[in-house]
């Protein structure tokens, strides 16, 4: 059965969702344990993440709560919350986040088995993570010939020197 959308015109709004101005609306919030619970659910096989930037504050409650040890695949984006040529690091996660706290997320998702991430795990500046980071997107990145345009600037960073 396919449902269409709750409000008339959804399509366009979503097709001018960058300049449109909808205004305030309530939802309820339902965090990933509490849909587990609720559905008995103690496994899953598979989880898709790409939610423009929030991936890492669902990965990090995961894994605080060991809930992540109960997903056996996992695939997405990973995404930095800044501007490509951005390269402070702490402006490109969510708030709180500690330096730490993001090298093992992205380590979780770019370095663990089970998990592909195709958006971010190829991201220079997530080199600045860390000394474990870097090495992984060194040996990753630094033996190709050239950056793409958008990650030039991490790219001669974490592979140049510069």
């Amino acid at each position: 059965m396919i449902r269409t959308p709750p409000f008339k015109g959804w399509y366009k709004a979503w097709k001018n969702r960058a300049t449109l101005k909808v205004g305030s609306f309530k939802a309820p919030l339902l965090t990933l344990p509490s849909i587990l619970s609720a559905l008995g659910i103690r496994k899953l096989a598979l989880m898709k993440l790409d939610c423009e930037g929030c991936e890492w504050d669902i990965v990090r409650g995961a894994l605080d709560t060991g809930l992540w040890g109960s997903v056996t695949s996992s695939f997405g984006e990973l995404h930095a919350l800044c501007a490509y040529p951005e390269m402070n690091i702490t402006n490109c996660l969510p708030r709180g986040l500690t330096l730490t706290q993001a090298a093992t997320v992205w380590t979780e998702l770019c370095a663990g088995k089970g998990y592909t991430f195709e958006w971010g795990c190829e991201e220079p500046k997530f080199g600045l993570l860390g000394a474990d980071v870097a090495s992984v997107l060194q040996a990753r990145l630094c033996g190709r010939p050239n950056a793409k345009t958008w990650q030039q600037v991490g790219w001669d960073a974490l592979c140049k020197g510069g």
